[in-house]
């Protein structure tokens, strides 16, 4: 292949997965309860190649009870019960490395670390059973602390760097969208986004199209230290910690 076949093919995965990612933003901002929510997400994720997933809050310790943190259930119903009737949740490497980390991984990466014959082992093989082979793993937390995740299951990882980051905005967008929907909070997104300042929203517009903090300054005449200002206050705002979190809000918002 030469470079500019090599180029082209690039574009058209890059465009492949940010059509999906909005056409999934626009779903799912038209979905009314949980149920159309996991068959929502379930269809997004076959276009990734996952061929499942699971959703919720992440237990913080062995008196925590996991089931009670399930928000989305995608896996098959065998391997939910035999996770949870196990207490896998708290043995688990992925759910460990959820709690500890802000960006988003392979489940075959955590487990390179996990020494042979533990249990942690013991759950990545019974996983391949139900063709669970790895996975991509997405934690998500808000300004005040709190833990969430959604982790996606597949028998063969074929995940770009495009589509890891469009799945990590799904992910993100499916987990604030479900929790609107049970709380009866249609416009909390809206009004996160209303309450930023003129410079705060700008920082936000520009961060959506892929700016770093030192690009924004440039563009609008600041120093990176003032960009860096507004970009932390507008995460304590939207109540999120990173771009990821703050571009899902602003597509549940629907002012990107």
């Amino acid at each position: 292949m030469d470079d500019s076949s090599f180029s082209q093919r690039r574009h058209e995965m890059v465009i492949r997965a940010e059509t999906i990612a909005l056409d999934f933003v626009d779903k799912a901002n038209r979905v009314t309860d949980v149920g159309e929510m996991v068959q929502c997400i379930n269809d997004v994720g076959e276009q990734f190649g996952m061929n499942c997933f699971l959703s919720g809050g992440l237990p913080s310790d062995k008196d925590d009870p996991g089931i009670t943190n399930v928000l989305l259930n995608g896996w098959p119903d065998e391997w939910f019960l035999r996770y949870m009737g196990n207490d896998y949740i708290h043995q688990d490497v992925v759910i460990s490395t959820l709690r500890n980390t802000i960006n988003p991984f392979r489940w075959s990466d955590s487990i390179k670390a996990v020494p042979k014959k533990t249990i942690s082992s013991k759950i990545f093989n019974e996983a391949r059973e139900f063709n669970l082979n790895d996975g991509f793993a997405i934690p998500i937390y808000s300004y005040s602390g709190a833990q969430s995740g959604i982790s996606f299951g597949t028998d063969k990882y074929e995940l770009g760097a495009r589509d890891e980051m469009a799945l990590l905005i799904i992910g993100i967008y499916a987990f604030n969208r479900t929790r609107e929907l049970q709380n009866g909070s249609e416009n909390s997104a809206i009004k996160k986004v209303m309450g930023l300042s003129p410079r705060e929203f700008e920082c936000l517009r520009w961060i959506s199209i892929g700016k770093t903090n030192w690009e924004i300054s440039q563009i609008l005449s600041l120093s990176q230290r003032t960009i860096d200002s507004y970009v932390a206050s507008m995460y304590k705002k939207m109540d999120v910690v990173n771009r990821a979190s703050a571009i899902a809000l602003a597509c549940q918002a629907q002012v990107i």
